[in-house]
């Protein structure tokens, strides 16, 4: 009897904790010019087990995930948040919607609501914003897929292609490879 008893009131607890939960969207401001980059950030007030991200649609991944989780203790209760940052360029002007992730917890899916923002239209020149992309595309460092990068030091030179998991090796270059690039400089 008290087997079953601590049982229930353990799943009651639980079920609770569970159903408790809240993720939110934020944005570092509502109203964005069209050549602005735009911080998200995805809140959770718990761990989550995994985690399904929206896919951006309307807008660039610059930067991201970048991932923080945060615990407090305070009159004896724990409290856990996870937060997941992007930082995204729009693909286009007007009323834009961000979703929201969906979280898994012990086999529950928690979705936030959705964020709109307002994008102004651009008032910069098709070349100005040609060039804004050349140097996003430099300075940030995600890369579309497929993208190539070759290392090369003194008589040293390998390949890496951006892939899921990031930058991965590819394969070395050749002595008649290294003469090549050596000669475009």
């Amino acid at each position: 009897m008290k087997n079953n008893l601590l049982l229930t009131i353990t799943l009651l607890l639980l079920s609770t904790a569970i159903f408790s939960q809240t993720a939110k969207i934020t944005t570092d401001k509502e109203k964005y010019k069209f050549d602005e980059i735009i911080e998200v950030t995805f809140d959770l007030n718990a761990k989550y087990d995994s985690i399904d991200l929206p896919d951006f649609e309307g807008f660039k991944v610059i930067s991201g995930p970048n991932k923080s989780s945060s615990v407090s203790i305070q009159n004896g209760e724990k409290t856990v948040s996870e937060s997941t940052t992007y930082r995204l360029r729009p693909l286009e002007s007007g009323w834009l919607k961000i979703n929201s992730p969906a979280y898994f917890i012990d086999g529950k899916k928690i979705r936030g609501k959705s964020a709109k923002i307002q994008v102004d239209p651009s008032n910069l020149t098709p070349a100005e914003l040609r060039e804004k992309e050349i140097q996003e595309f430099i300075e940030y460092g995600i890369k579309p897929k497929g993208t190539t990068k070759i290392i090369l030091h003194e008589n040293k030179a390998y390949m890496e292609i951006f892939g899921e998991l990031g930058w991965e090796f590819h394969r070395r270059l050749t002595p008649e490879e290294i003469e090549q690039i050596i000669k475009m400089k």
